[in-house]
């Protein structure tokens, strides 16, 4: 009966974590973010998914142009960048896809950004963060093979005092992922 309920659940961000942080292993549309190949899989769809608070947490929708012509993907969420805890919350995501033969390729741009204010009563503190990214993704192998490179310019991040001076600003940031 387990089986059966699995087989026919939908995909979800929750779904996906609560079996373990399975996105390597499950495929679905919430690992196009991670593998923008895989944006060739699905196409025409429109989700939401709204936090226990009632807040908005990822919107996104994928449009087929036609097989000539791709898939294109767009996302806003608020999961961020997941290796900076607490930095750049809110990301838009602009996903391409298209098949190449047997192979697809997947191509995307990520903006991060996000500015807290202190709310400590003798504290105007402001922190803003910022950060870029770009995805490219190939699946291929009769779809067993996805591989994917992640570059991120940031987060970068300023810290601006009661005074509005930079209190404390890094020379840069990077980070790159296979």
């Amino acid at each position: 009966m387990v089986m059966c309920f699995a087989l026919v659940g939908t995909a979800s961000d929750t779904r996906v974590m609560t079996m373990g942080n399975v996105n390597n292993i499950v495929k679905d549309y919430h690992n196009v973010q991670m593998y923008p190949s895989t944006i060739n899989f699905y196409r025409n769809i429109v989700f939401g998914e709204v936090m226990p608070e009632g807040d908005m947490y990822r919107f996104g929708a994928l449009y087929d142009f036609g097989a000539d012509n791709g898939v294109v993907g767009l996302y806003f969420d608020e999961t961020g960048m997941m290796s900076y805890d607490g930095m750049a919350d809110n990301r838009i995501e602009l996903i391409y896809g298209r098949p190449f033969g047997d192979t697809y390729f997947g191509f995307g741009l990520s903006l991060y950004s996000d500015s807290y204010m202190s709310e400590a009563e003798d504290d105007d503190t402001e922190m803003k963060d910022f950060a870029l990214g770009v995805d490219l993704g190939l699946t291929m192998m009769d779809d067993l093979l996805d591989i994917a490179l992640s570059f991120v310019m940031g987060p970068n991040w300023t810290i601006v005092d009661d005074a509005g001076n930079d209190g404390a600003e890094p020379d840069g940031n990077m980070s790159i992922g296979f």
